[in-house]
C-alpha cells in the first residue's frame, strides 16, 4: 500500500478511531452518533485521512458507503497498531516492577520447553517482579486419564490462571487468543524421502508423536496406515527418532535443525494444517491487569518467532 510517510506525522489518533468505527458502521450518521460527533466533523476527518494516504477509502453507494480495498487493508493495519499501542499504554500505568504476583500457567511441554526459558529471560531483561509457575499438562488428551473436562476445570475453577494448548480444542467458558502456527515435519532415520503419498503406500512404517496430530494428515494417510505411537512429550520426538528407525511427526520446534544429522532428514508436511498454539483464560479475569500484561507479552513474544 502507497502511503504519502511525508504527511504521517500530521496523522492524530482520533483520525484512526473514526475511521475504525465508519469501517465498521458503513454510515456517516451512525459513526457520528456513536462518537459523539457530527456528520460533517467526521466526513472531514476521513477526507484528511484519504489526503494524508493518498487513498480513497469509501464509495458511496445506495445502501451506505462502500469501504474500497485500500480502506480494508488501512483497517486491518490500524487495528493491529491501535491494538498494540493501547497495550503499550496500558502497561506504562502498570508498574510491573513492583507488582509480584504469581502467574499459574497450565501448558504442555511445547511451551515450558521450546518458548518458556526464552519468555522467561525477557521478563527478566525488563525487571519485571511478577513470578510464572508452569503446571505441566500433557500433550494429548485421553478421556479416561486427562480429558477436555480436565483442562477446563483447571481454567475456570481458578487452578491456573492461563492455559496454554493447541488450537484444535474449545474451551466452555474461556476465552481464547491464538499465538503461533508451526508447520509439522515427518524426521526419521532412512525416511527422509517421505510424503503423505509415499506414506500411505508404506504400511510397515512406525510413527510417533506427542500430541493430536493435523485431521487432514489423518484422512490422508487412511485407517489402516494409523500404527502411531504417543510419548506424550514433544521433546522426547527429537531424543526416540535419533535412537530408532521410527517416524517423527511434529512441529518443527520440536526437532532440533542445528542438528546436521536430523536437518538432513527432516520434511516438512505440505498442505496440511499447521499445528497451532493458542492462550485461553476465564473471561471473568479478562481485565485483571498482571494477568492482561503476561498475557500481551505472551502474544507480542510468540508473534516475533
Amino acid at each position: 500500500m502507497a502511503i504519502n510517510r511525508k504527511l504521517l506525522g500530521s496523522i492524530d489518533l482520533s483520525l484512526l478511531s473514526t475511521f475504525q468505527v465508519l469501517l465498521a458502521e458503513r454510515n456517516a450518521t451512525k459513526t457520528a452518533q456513536k462518537l459523539g460527533l457530527t456528520q460533517s466533523t467526521v466526513s472531514k476527518q476521513i477526507s484528511k485521512l484519504e489526503k494524508l494516504t493518498g487513498l480513497e477509502l469509501f464509495l458511496r453507494q445506495a445502501n451506505g458507503l462502500q469501504p474500497t480495498a485500500s480502506a480494508l487493508e488501512l483497517g486491518e493495519a490500524v487495528h493491529t497498531a491501535l491494538g498494540v499501542l493501547f497495550e503499550v499504554f496500558e502497561q506504562q500505568e502498570y508498574n510491573y516492577q513492583s507488582d509480584a504476583v504469581k502467574i499459574k500457567i497450565a501448558a504442555t511441554d511445547y511451551f515450558s520447553s521450546f518458548i518458556y526459558p526464552h519468555f522467561i529471560d525477557y521478563l527478566e531483561s525488563i525487571e519485571a517482579a511478577i513470578q510464572i509457575e508452569i503446571i505441566p499438562i500433557p500433550c494429548r488428551l485421553d478421556t479416561e486419564i486427562f480429558s477436555a473436562n480436565d483442562l477446563r476445570r483447571l481454567l475456570v475453577g481458578g487452578a491456573v490462571d492461563l492455559m496454554i494448548y493447541h488450537d484444535n480444542i474449545a474451551f466452555q467458558n474461556s476465552k481464547s487468543q491464538q499465538l503461533l502456527s508451526d508447520p509439522w515435519f515427518l524426521v526419521g532415520g532412512e525416511y527422509s524421502d517421505l510424503n503423505i503419498d509415499t506414506m500411505v503406500q508404506k504400511t510397515d512404517l512406525k510413527y510417533i508423536s506427542a500430541g493430536p496430530l493435523p485431521a487432514d494428515l489423518i484422512r490422508a494417510m487412511g485407517p489402516e496406515y494409523q500404527n502411531f505411537s504417543y510419548t506424550g512429550y514433544y521433546n522426547s520426538i527429537f531424543d526416540t527418532v535419533t535412537k530408532s528407525n521410527v517416524v517423527g511427526i511434529g512441529p518443527s520446534k520440536a526437532f532440533d535443525f542445528n542438528n546436521p544429522t536430523i536437518a538432513s532428514r527432516a520434511l516438512e508436511i505440505k498442505n496440511i494444517h499447521p499445528f497451532q498454539l493458542s492462550q485461553y483464560w476465564n473471561p471473568q479475569r479478562t481485565e485483571e491487569r498482571s494477568l492482561k500484561f503476561v498475557r500481551s507479552l505472551i502474544w507480542n513474544y510468540c508473534s516475533e518467532l
